[in-house]
Parts: structure tokens; C-alpha cells; sequence
């Protein structure tokens, strides 16, 4: 790992590290040092739902079978997606 991508990561770590104590602070009604947070403000944080087509999914034909179904991700053109039970079969065959 090069130094930029290390000093990086550590950077994330350390932030993640201090949104953890300041949430535990507030479950845990302890005072924090950096900042008062109350669990309304928390709590009235908007909630990040993940990019979907619709509420079922992304719409996708399946690379084995054929069918028609909804996969809970983007699909990439440059891979193949699988309904439910072929990925299933796929997974238990070891590929």
C-alpha cells in the first residue's frame, strides 16, 4: 500500500473512529469532548437508501436461464447476472 493510500485510510479510521464515540455517547447519555449531539438530531438525520430502480429492484435477464427478474444492485454490462435460483446452483457448484 502506497503512502497516500495509507495516510488515507488511516484518516477514514480515525473519523469513523470519532463518529462511533460520539453515537455511543449519546446511546450511553455520557458527555463527548468534541461535540453535544442529542438523539433527536441523530435521529432526525435523513435515512440513505440504496440507488434502485424501484422498490423490487433493478430489472435484469438472467444470463443463464432467461427469465426475467429483479437484482438489488446495478447490473454491469461487463457481468453476468443471475436470477435467484441459477446463482444458487452457480454458488453450489463452486462456479
Amino acid at each position: 500500500m502506497d503512502e497516500k493510500t495509507r495516510a488515507h485510510f488511516i484518516a477514514q479510521m480515525k473519523k469513523t473512529q470519532i463518529e462511533f464515540d460520539k453515537l455511543k455517547a449519546v446511546v450511553m447519555d455520557e458527555p463527548h469532548e468534541d461535540v453535544a449531539v442529542t438523539f433527536e438530531e441523530i435521529e432526525n438525520q435523513p435515512v440513505v437508501k440504496p440507488r434502485i430502480a424501484n422498490d423490487d429492484g433493478w430489472p435484469v435477464t438472467c444470463s443463464a436461464c432467461g427469465i426475467k427478474t429483479f437484482v438489488p444492485f446495478k447490473p454491469n454490462e461487463k457481468y453476468p447476472v443471475y436470477c435467484r435460483e441459477c446463482y444458487d446452483k452457480k454458488r453450489m457448484n463452486g462456479k
